[in-house]
């Protein structure tokens, strides 16, 4: 991994350990929706594209990879527990459990959490705003932990008047 920046290194341990408790990527979310989506002849839009998620990553500062790195090893201690955690909260619908499994992940990097979390919600609601006031519907995906929190998706599109309801 030496040839690698930090946030690459620790993304593919992440990925290794997150395999290695049998969570198969073919079977999340995001597959399972794009393939009922392709399945259906629908369109497929991201409200980032794959370079600009890359980009983020790849443009933080070697203090950011730092903080990054730091953040992700301490998840690795228990993150048995913590996915057990997350998923029942995520099964349940539990937003209070998923916002207190991401403060906790980012309480001690809050500059991680802006630019990985916060910086993104602010960019994707001008898009879910436009996309809300037109005529068509649209489904629309992201990370659960753009969901809950301060200046996440919800709470942003409420700011802006909208009505957001927990199905």
């Amino acid at each position: 991994m030496s040839p690698f920046q930090p946030w690459f290194a620790v993304t593919m341990v992440e990925l290794a350990q997150l395999a290695s408790l049998g969570l198969q990527p073919e079977a999340g979310v995001e597959m399972q929706v794009s393939a009922r989506a392709k399945a259906d002849g629908k369109r497929i839009e991201g409200l980032e594209t794959v370079s600009e998620q890359l980009s983020l990553l790849a443009g933080m500062s070697m203090s950011e990879q730092r903080d990054f790195v730091e953040s992700s090893l301490e998840e690795f201690a228990d993150a048995p527990r913590k996915l057990d955690v997350l998923v029942q909260a995520w099964t349940h619908g539990d937003a209070k459990a998923i916002d207190a499994a991401g403060v906790d992940a980012f309480q001690a990097y809050p500059a991680l959490h802006r630019r990985l979390v916060t910086d993104r919600n602010r960019r994707w609601v001008g898009t879910l705003a436009r996309l809300l006031d037109e005529r068509d519907d649209y489904f629309v995906a992201v990370g659960v932990l753009h969901l809950v929190g301060r200046d996440s998706v919800v709470e942003l599109l409420q700011q802006r008047g909208y009505t957001v309801v927990q199905q």
